[in-house]
C-alpha cells in the first residue's frame, strides 16, 4: 500500500520522512484521512474486533455505545455510516483530537525484531507527541505529532 505523505502537515511529514530514512524497514499504512475515510477505518477495525473502537477512543464513548446498542449491525457500511454521523456531530474541539484528519499522525508497521529500534527512533523525531504500540490490539504503530497551527 502506498501512502501519500505529502498530505501530512509539515512537522509530521518531515518526521515520517526522517523515520523512513532511519528505519528503511518501516511500512506506512496510514496518514491523512478525510472524515469519511476516518469513519471507514474505524468501522473496518470495529468489524474485525468489536471492542476496538472502545479501546482506541476511550475519551469518546459514543462509538462503542452505538456498537453496543446495535449488536446486529455487523457490516462495515452500516457501522461506517453511523460513525460518520457521530464524527460530524461532535463538537469542533473534540474533532480536533482526531490526529489523522488533522494530518498530524501516521501509522506504520515494522518487523517485530525491529520494533524497539523503530519506537526509539520515533520518540526522537522532532514534534513527537506520543505513539501507540498495537493501537486497539492491532499490529500497528500509531505516531502523533505537535503542529504549531493545530491546537490539540
Amino acid at each position: 500500500m502506498s501512502i501519500d505523505l505529502t498530505l501530512l502537515r509539515p512537522v509530521t511529514r518531515q518526521a515520517a520522512n526522517d523515520l523512513k530514512s532511519q528505519c528503511p524497514w518501516v511500512e506506512f499504512t496510514s496518514g491523512f484521512r478525510t472524515w469519511p475515510h476516518q469513519a471507514h477505518v474505524m468501522a473496518v477495525n470495529s468489524v474485525k474486533k468489536r471492542d476496538w473502537v472502545g479501546l482506541t477512543y476511550k475519551h469518546i464513548p459514543d462509538f462503542q455505545t452505538w456498537l453496543d446498542q446495535h449488536p446486529d449491525s455487523t457490516t462495515v457500511k452500516v457501522i461506517e455510516d453511523a460513525f460518520l454521523d457521530i464524527l460530524m456531530n461532535l463538537p469542533p474541539d473534540v474533532r480536533l483530537r482526531f490526529a489523522h484528519p488533522a494530518a498530524r499522525a501516521f501509522d506504520c508497521k515494522c518487523p517485530i525484531e525491529r520494533r524497539r529500534e523503530t519506537i526509539t527512533a520515533m520518540k526522537a523525531l522532532k514534534g513527537y507527541e506520543f505513539h501507540l504500540d498495537g493501537e486497539g490490539g492491532l499490529d500497528v504503530l500509531h505516531c502523533q505529532f505537535h503542529e504549531a497551527d493545530v491546537v490539540s
